[in-house]
């Protein structure tokens, strides 16, 4: 699976070097330090890098208040049948945004 992790913290850095096992994972965060420290990812500068790699599933990594921000962000530059999965918990208006943008959606809480 072709997996995109935005956002390079403590917890998508630790996704991306797990996924990263298994997956084919590209990076994306604004410090381009954090993405270089993911071993074997590519590295996504842009979104329209993203499109290119056109991921399977897309995980925002991002912290909870830019969550919703990013996704709308990103939506014009991932495929249709790509699945869009975050750490967040589905709080606050999580639910409604997934519904409104039609994709298949996964959230998990961070701390599982």
């Amino acid at each position: 699976m072709k997996i995109a992790v935005i956002g390079c913290g403590h917890m998508g850095g630790f996704l991306a070097r797990r996924l990263n096992e298994n997956h084919v994972i590209a990076v994306m965060d604004t410090d381009k330090e954090r993405m270089a420290a993911i071993p074997g990812a590519k590295q996504l500068p842009s979104v329209y890098a993203l499109a290119a790699f056109e991921p399977n599933m897309v995980i925002n990594a991002v912290p909870l208040t830019e969550t919703i921000p990013v996704f709308r962000s990103l939506l014009d530059h991932v495929p249709d049948l790509c699945i869009l999965a975050d750490v967040a918990s589905v709080k606050g208006q999580l639910p409604a945004f997934y519904r409104e943008t039609g994709f298949r959606f996964v959230s998990t809480h961070p701390m599982f």
